[in-house]
């Protein structure tokens, strides 16, 4: 008698799953850094801050002439970099939610 794929998958799956472990320690730093990051987020001095920076950047590169290329190139990538840096601590935000929910469900499992 053949065997059915159910039979099949429960031979198979149990050497692909593996305890994963939980690095405690790692996932508490990730939280911690989401939390600090979402404080800098929502601090008003420091949202100040990025978006008077970007327009001072902004405002040197509309202004640049277009064949001042590494002017132009430089106030670009000062805009870009803050966007970057902008971006890092929305990640850091996720992660720390991310981080979280995984120690949360790790606790409600112990």
């Amino acid at each position: 008698m053949a065997e059915t794929y159910e039979e099949m998958i429960r031979k198979v799956l149990p050497r692909f799953r593996k305890p994963v472990e939980i690095d405690q320690g790692k996932l508490a730093e990730d939280r911690r850094r989401g939390d600090r990051a979402q404080q800098l987020l929502a601090d008003e001095d420091l949202k100040r801050a990025f978006d008077t920076v970007e327009a001072v950047y902004m405002h040197a590169w509309r202004k640049t002439d277009a064949t001042d290329m590494e002017r132009r190139e430089r106030a670009w990538q000062m805009v870009t970099l803050l966007g970057d840096l902008r971006t890092y601590l929305i990640t850091c935000v996720e992660r720390g939610d991310a981080a979280r929910e995984t120690l949360e469900r790790a606790a409600r499992q112990v």
